[in-house]
């Protein structure tokens, strides 16, 4: 997860048209990939989010108890958002999916993607796991694989650990007169 951790930086937050629902896990991914190119995959929007209901959810909570914490103004110095490429400028062929695999899971359908990341030196390899979402596929989870291929820490466990450590150092807080 530390990877992963250290790609808060740049994703564009990417949805499906209504076209999309027919998409197999792969198309989409692509279809996020392609965000970052030239030539954006026409069945792309900026109106929904890639990212499932479940991760975006945590995310807010922890940007708002983030911006709590610091002092910030809500909405004014946002966490940078997750980045799916660690990149500035993009080449089309900076990724590729090396295995999709499609199968039921504890919290329903789920298609697990490994994804090889050519952008950064030595080369990157990100684990998605993708969940069926309103008209088509959202990405649920990222982690950073181990040696053995199995996931480092998922995103959304790190996101939780930081919810709780937050929520309780705001109860820790002493209340303002």
């Amino acid at each position: 997860m530390r990877r992963a951790a250290g790609f808060l930086a740049a994703l564009v937050l990417a949805g499906l048209a209504p076209e999309a629902r027919a998409m197999s896990p792969g198309d989409f991914l692509s279809g996020v990939y392609s965000r970052y190119g030239p030539r954006p995959d026409p069945r792309l929007s900026q109106d929904e989010a890639a990212l499932s209901a479940g991760l975006l959810a945590l995310y807010r909570r922890a940007e708002t108890l983030r911006d709590g914490r610091i002092g910030a103004t809500p909405g004014l110095d946002p966490v940078e958002p997750i980045s799916l490429c660690s990149c500035q400028d993009w080449d089309e062929a900076a990724y590729r999916i090396l295995k999709v695999e499609t199968r039921p899971w504890s919290q329903g359908l789920t298609a697990r993607l490994r994804v090889r990341l050519t952008t950064s030196d030595p080369p990157v390899t990100l684990l998605l796991r993708l969940t069926p979402e309103g008209e088509g596929w959202r990405i649920a989870d990222l982690a950073d694989p181990r040696p053995d291929g199995r996931p480092d820490e998922w995103l959304t466990d790190t996101l939780r650990a930081s919810i709780a450590e937050d929520e309780a150092a705001l109860k820790r807080r002493p209340a303002r007169p």
